[in-house]
């Protein structure tokens, strides 16, 4: 409360000056001599009484009607409760803003975004406070892209600077981690309290499933949230839910298909187009329809020139929402890759020429080169090979021995590993390691050749030969001689190709990290047609680049988290930005930054590098919105739930808490009141005689008699 006038407030004490005038001004008793007192013993006691009490209200009518008089002219302004924001006296305020995914929507009855809302009210909230008093800005999601710096300071004008750089995220944010960082500022620069703001939509995926550590509440803090109203999805929206790479090495030159999978969490039927963009500029879009709650997965087209790091970022338009409609990916383009065939040329067929047409690498980046047996394993440990390709003469010759061993830690390591029948039909003797996972049988001839059957359709090893349908483009294979498999239960290797499932011909599964191919039949025209198809060049890619994860592994993250990076070396880790937000940040390896938006990256530690795709938060377009004057993530802490209506509301309910109601009209009002009661009890009674009592009650009381009755004859 303040006084405008503050000088009349010293006058105050002028109240009691009715009591002092009566003090001063009362009539002293006299005695008197009386005839007789007959007509005062018979006045009614009651009277008397009464005439006490009219004397006193009227004492203290005419002391308040003084105080009144005074207050009023000391023009007083009592300031409105404000919901915490102690707009008076030593504050301290810090602003939490919502800049989630979500935020980006409009805001009901509003051309603006959810976020802008927040932000003016915000501004203006810091705008309100005393010179000296201190604030600070802390965000939802954590953006080193806007380098907000999380501190308090009596500086208002940086603080309302660095909320106006705020921008929004694709991130779905963790609500009481933010309230963790907004207590911690009271505690390093305000321990007596203050008041915490938070400008938000309150979304579920945010605060409601996590609940509040009450050690980290800081006592004295009041804790306000100003929900943003959201305006609910009334058509399509579609989010980009995952983006996968190639599961095989990738080498220049070669074709690549990157899994795009989207999702319609809309009420209505979406027609969207999928864009995409990749770091040799190569665009593309693609249109499809998606019903409401259905997924659909399309593939993009990449083909690196060079080997190195690269990137492709794809993007959906024409839906209801843009904030999870973002992907990015991260992957690795080796050199050149050798691939060792044990035995001579002769012994394979049309596979070397399938590998490399030329035998340098020129197309495929993959280059042919032969050895003995016994060569294997030097050559090898010179120049790792992405493939091995062994007859299964040779391979019945190595169970037990020192090669066997050497040659399942390669694949184990990683490397691929095929197994094939010789195109020389030499005999078989003995039995191949059992790690292998299948033995073949003798081979059988038929007189006219035989149509083989793509066995296991959902296999990923299919993937590139995948129509849009999702049927296998390969073609009717036909065989005329073949060594059915005999695949080993325990090994879980799946059968890919054969007369039905009696007679596999084709099988494949992982080793370790590596994948291991078993082959009944060998890539000759005498064997069966699938030299003469069109489709061998890419199945001999398949089985050359396939099996595992790439060279370096591409791990997809969500917007709004930070990497979990395992790093055995001393070395700090980096990270830096292809795509996306800048970035170049350095540290260590349990310590890396919150990646906000989608984009794509590489991560070093010490030697070791690796890539990091981001893709946009699929939660942001679905996840509900928190109703009711509670909010879940608090528990029990206290704290107060308002609606934010719009920023010119907020900022007059702003500027009536803080310019206060003048109580000059209503203590005048009281003042008139008070006057008006004054003079009805200043007004003289009359005394009649009570007819029906037939008692007679004298003007005067006996008092006044004793004190009068000198003066009468």
């Amino acid at each position: 409360m303040t006084a405008a006038a503050a000088p009349f407030l010293y006058l105050l004490p002028l109240a009691a000056a009715p009591i002092v005038f009566h003090l001063l001004m009362r009539r002293r008793q006299k005695q008197m001599v009386f005839s007789t007192l007959m007509f005062f013993h018979r006045t009614d006691p009651k009277l008397q009484s009464r005439r006490k009490l009219r004397e006193w209200l009227l004492l203290a009518a005419r002391m308040l009607l003084i105080a009144l008089t005074l207050l009023a002219l000391a023009r007083l302004t009592v300031k409105m409760p404000s919901g915490g924001l102690a707009l008076g006296g030593n504050q301290a305020v810090v602003v939490l803003i919502d800049n989630s995914g979500s935020m980006t929507a409009p805001a009901v009855g509003s051309a603006r975004t959810k976020l802008q809302a927040a932000i003016d009210s915000a501004r203006t909230l810091v705008g309100s406070l005393d010179a000296k008093a201190l604030a600070g800005a802390v965000m939802l999601v954590d953006d080193p892209a806007i380098g907000v710096g999380e501190t308090m300071s009596a500086d208002k004008k940086a603080t309302a600077d660095a909320i106006d750089r705020i921008r929004p995220t694709e991130s779905t944010g963790d609500g009481v981690a933010a309230m963790a960082r907004a207590m911690d500022l009271f505690e390093r620069f305000s321990p007596s309290g203050g008041a915490i703001h938070v400008f938000t939509d309150l979304q579920e995926a945010e605060w409601m499933h996590r609940r509040i550590d009450p050690t980290c509440v800081r006592p004295g803090v009041d804790i306000v949230f100003h929900r943003v109203i959201t305006k609910a999805l009334d058509s399509a929206n579609v989010s980009v839910c995952d983006i996968q790479a190639p599961r095989r090495r990738i080498l220049p030159g070669q074709p690549y298909l990157v899994n795009v999978v989207m999702r319609n969490q809309g009420p209505g039927r979406a027609a969207v187009r999928l864009n995409s963009e990749d770091d040799q500029r190569h665009v593309g879009a693609q249109t499809v329809e998606i019903e409401p709650a259905q997924e659909k997965t399309l593939s993009v087209l990449v083909r690196p020139e060079a080997a190195g790091y690269h990137w492709v970022k794809v993007w959906v338009e024409g839906d209801s929402f843009q904030a999870d409609n973002h992907a990015a990916l991260a992957y690795f383009c080796q050199e050149k890759a050798p691939v060792l065939l044990v035995g001579g040329r002769e012994e394979f067929g049309v596979l070397p020429v399938a590998l490399s047409p030329h035998g340098d690498g020129r197309y495929t980046s993959l280059v042919p080169a032969y050895c003995r047996l016994d060569e294997l394993q030097a050559r090898a440990d010179k120049a790792k090979p992405i493939l091995i390709v062994l007859t299964w003469r040779d391979a019945q010759g190595l169970a037990g021995g020192g090669l066997d061993a050497w040659l399942r830690q390669y694949v184990e390591a990683g490397g691929n590993l095929l197994l094939t029948p010789s195109t020389q039909a030499k005999p078989i003797g003995g039995s191949a390691p059992a790690w292998l996972g299948g033995q073949p049988a003798a081979a059988q001839e038929f007189p006219t050749s035989v149509p083989l059957q793509v066995l296991d359709k959902s296999s990923p090893f299919w993937s590139d030969l995948r129509g849009p349908d999702g049927r296998v483009r390969l073609g009717t294979v036909y065989a005329r001689r073949l060594q059915a498999l005999r695949l080993d239960s325990n090994a879980e290797r799946k059968p890919l190709l054969g007369l039905g499932y009696a007679k596999v011909v084709l099988a494949a599964g992982m080793q370790g990290k590596g994948t291991v191919f078993l082959s009944g039949t060998a890539f000759d025209r005498n064997w069966n047609s699938l030299p003469q198809m069109k489709p061998f060049v890419a199945l001999a890619q398949i089985i050359a680049l396939g099996g595992g994860p790439p060279a370096q592994s591409d791990a997809v993250l969500v917007a709004g988290t930070a990497a979990r990076l395992r790093s055995t070396s001393q070395d700090p880790v980096r990270i830096l930005s292809l795509v996306g937000d800048p970035m170049d940040w350095a540290g260590p390896a349990g310590r890396t930054p919150v990646f906000a938006r989608s984009g794509a990256f590489t991560v070093q530690a010490g030697v070791d590098r690796s890539c990091l795709s981001v893709r946009s938060s699929d939660q942001e377009g679905s996840s509900g919105f928190i109703q009711g004057g509670a909010v879940p993530a608090m528990g029990s802490t206290p704290h107060r739930v308002s609606t934010l209506a719009d920023a010119e509301s907020f900022q007059a309910d702003l500027a009536l808490a803080r310019a206060g109601v003048e109580l000059y009209l209503p203590l005048l009002l009281m003042a008139l009141m008070t006057l008006a009661v004054e003079g009805w009890l200043g007004l003289p009674r009359r005394r009649e005689g009570d007819a029906a009592s037939g008692k007679v009650v004298p003007r005067f009381s006996a008092d006044q008699a004793a004190q009068e009755g000198g003066r009468r004859p």
